[in-house]
């Protein structure tokens, strides 16, 4: 077994998961953790898994790099020289995408030299043409970042320290420390990829007044600089309109035939979803699954990369250790375990027709669950969250693991550069400042408080001491409640 710590962040492994199991309970007796599940991210490194090899790579954090360096809006450009040498038109003026692989930055400048007609046709075509700038995604090299240029083209190169690996699925370049992405990835500085958002909801008076203050963040935030948010829809699975529909966009779909949801509400979301899907006209390419009990504290981008979703990485999602249950779901000729995620279905921000091709089978597993006995006692309350976890990896679709997506006080305590606030926890002080989780403090301000009816404006704010998160939260249900019109409406 292996422990490595940096700072607060600790990466565990071992060849025996019951052995790592045990480490983690008595870890848990001394100190206060909290188990992510499979390692995603760490130091810039992104982990991804393949049914016969992991794979790291540095791309989250190259693209980092871009954006501090503000050449968001340079095209990627990879070059394969030895292609290019064999036909120095290919790819070269037409689409301005090919691949590099050299050893050397002497060797670099040979082959440029004998391309130089395909290599400036590219040049020549951005330059003037498309009027953008050039970064060229190198694999194998000497770590450098060098300036070239042909005509009126500013051409960056980056050479890698990182060994050829190989093509993946969708035609990407494998390389390490960085990941030549499909061109329909490609993110350029003033290129925007909306999203819808959508969340399900009951006309229960407990979600009605969580909706109207998420939705009055929402419209507080879409126009802002870094916001890609588009349009807006409250998918209603009551079966019946309810007096939002003129505040607020609003769907209505069915619920689950009666009884089929055994009492779990929640197992109307993904059917909610998949009627939506189907009846909708959704003009943006990517949808954000929301809940209610979000805020939305900054301008939220596009986190999603093409094929590859961004979710939020929750540490009581844990499918290794659920590795029984989970195979019931999915089998083992499937893959690897460590293939669902551990997330739910919100807060996702995922490509349309991807989740036109999950909705379905996150419903029908969702269901199966719900009437496994031993599958409903051990995911509970968040059994819809493995459902979504594990039709995703039906459909080999992986994603991006996003801490910064949101933070859910009191546990989180500062707000940062993330997005959502997610308010599904009960937030309990003394007087001191002190968390009295699990027992009812002097100060506290928990939504099940307000299950008959909306909170009342101007909430007290918590005593001193009290984190920033949970400050800033109430802070900004009372924004919302005091500018909302007839806040006392059920």
């Amino acid at each position: 077994m292996i422990l490595l710590v940096y700072v607060d962040d600790i990466i565990l492994t071992g060849s025996s998961q019951s052995h790592l199991n045990a480490f983690i309970d008595m870890f848990n007796t001394e100190f206060d953790v909290k188990d992510l599940g499979r390692l995603h991210y760490f130091l810039g490194i992104t982990v991804t898994y393949h049914s016969d090899f992991v794979h790291l790579n540095q791309t989250k954090y190259a693209l980092d790099i871009l954006e501090r360096s503000n050449m968001q809006d340079y095209l990627l450009l990879l070059i394969d020289v030895e292609e290019t040498n064999r036909n120095p038109t290919t790819n070269g003026g037409q689409n301005c995408f090919v691949m590099l692989h050299i050893g050397y930055l002497q060797k670099l400048f040979q082959k440029l030299y004998k391309i130089k007609e395909g290599f400036n046709a590219a040049a020549k075509l951005c330059s003037e043409q498309l009027n953008l700038k050039i970064l060229i995604l190198c694999c194998g090299g000497i770590g450098k970042l060098l300036c070239y240029s042909f005509g009126k083209a500013e051409i960056f190169i980056y050479l890698s320290v990182g060994k050829w690996v190989g093509d993946n699925s969708n035609g990407g370049l494998l390389s390490d420390p960085i990941i030549g992405m499909p061109k329909n990835v490609k993110k350029f500085k003033n290129s925007k990829s909306p999203f819808h958002v959508a969340l399900t909801a009951t006309d229960a008076p407990y979600s009605k007044w969580q909706c109207r203050i998420m939705y009055y963040w929402y419209k507080k935030n879409k126009d802002l600089p870094g916001s890609e948010m588009g349009g807006f829809t409250r998918i209603l699975h009551s079966g019946n309109p309810d007096n939002l529909m003129d505040e607020i966009p609003t769907m209505v779909v069915d619920p689950l035939p009666a009884g089929l949801d055994r009492g779990y509400i929640v197992l109307n979301r993904p059917w909610a979803f998949v009627q939506w899907l189907e009846k909708a006209t959704i003009e943006e390419e990517y949808i954000l699954m929301a809940e209610p009990d979000h805020i939305f504290i900054n301008p939220l981008p596009n986190l999603a990369h093409g094929g590859y979703p961004a979710g939020f990485p929750f540490f009581y999602i844990k499918p290794s250790q659920n590795e029984k249950i989970i195979r019931k779901f999915y089998p083992e000729e499937n893959g690897p375990v460590t293939n669902v995620d551990p997330i739910g279905n919100s807060p996702v921000i995922i490509r349309k027709d991807l989740l036109e091709k999950i909705a379905p089978t996150w419903m029908n597993v969702s269901l199966r669950m719900k009437e496994d006995a031993e599958t409903d006692k051990a995911f509970g309350w968040v059994l819809e969250m493995y459902a979504y976890a594990v039709a995703s990896a039906l459909h080999g679709v992986q994603h991006v693991l996003r801490k910064d997506f949101m933070l859910q006080p009191p546990w989180d305590l500062e707000i940062g550069k993330k997005f959502i606030i997610h308010y599904t926890y009960g937030c309990d002080y003394n007087l001191k400042g002190e968390l009295t989780y699990g027992k009812i403090g002097e100060w506290r301000f928990d939504k099940r408080s307000y299950l008959r009816g909306p909170p009342p404006r101007n909430l007290p704010l918590p005593p001193p001491g009290v984190p920033e998160s949970v400050v800033t939260l109430v802070k900004m249900v009372n924004e919302a409640t005091a500018n909302i019109p007839n806040w006392d409406t059920q």
